[in-house]
């Protein structure tokens, strides 16, 4: 299950809601709550995290990134920043470290009026890097769609993002032990813990 991140939550919760049903008929209805309310939670961070990430205007960034159209399809991107078509991290490593999630958009010359209310947090792409090789260019897959379409002969700039993956993927992973996925059944824990688990929260 992938969400966008600039998916409302609202539209996310109705999608987890309908999944949870249909996915998991088979449990009881306690575990399919508990499930479902847990699985919105996670995703709730993560956009938390994610629009947190957009609204700063100071994060680290690389800028004067171009795009290889030639080896680029529509959903991955080939970025480098050297005469050689290869990315070179500007401090550390830069971007080079797979799983990374960066905000990519054009990094518009200032005298230019075609993009003189281009706005990166709303019109770039959230991207995740999906290969990092030496002397090769950085590649990005797309998380969301841009607004803006990119263009050749444009420079680009990466911007780090924190969308809460990691926590996000831990609760998932839960959640598929809980959910009594085969390939997890030496994972559940105590019967008596998993009924404790799936007792309603206390109404206020």
């Amino acid at each position: 299950m992938q969400l966008s991140l600039r998916t409302e939550m609202a539209r996310s919760a109705e999608f987890v809601h309908s999944l949870v049903q249909k996915a998991l008929a088979h449990l009881h209805a306690e575990e399919r709550s508990f499930i479902e309310r847990h699985i919105i939670f996670s995703l709730a961070e993560r956009k938390e995290a994610a629009d947190e990430s957009l609204s700063q205007a100071a994060t680290f960034a690389e800028q004067g990134l171009r795009i290889d159209w030639e080896r680029s399809t529509a959903q991955e991107f080939h970025v480098y920043n050297t005469a050689c078509r290869t990315y070179k991290p500007t401090a550390g490593y830069g971007f080079a470290r797979k799983g990374l999630v960066a905000l990519l958009s054009i990094d518009p010359d200032q005298s230019s009026s075609q993009y003189r209310n281009y706005n990166r947090q709303r019109d770039g792409a959230i991207v995740e890097v999906a290969k990092v090789s030496d002397d090769q260019p950085l590649v990005v897959r797309l998380r969301t769609q841009v607004t803006v379409p990119f263009r050749a002969n444009l420079l680009y700039r990466l911007d780090n993002m924190d969308t809460a993956e990691v926590q996000t993927k831990r609760m998932m992973e839960c959640m598929k032990v809980l959910g009594k996925d085969p390939q997890c059944s030496k994972l559940l824990p105590d019967p008596q813990l998993c009924q404790m688990l799936l007792l309603p929260p206390e109404e206020p």
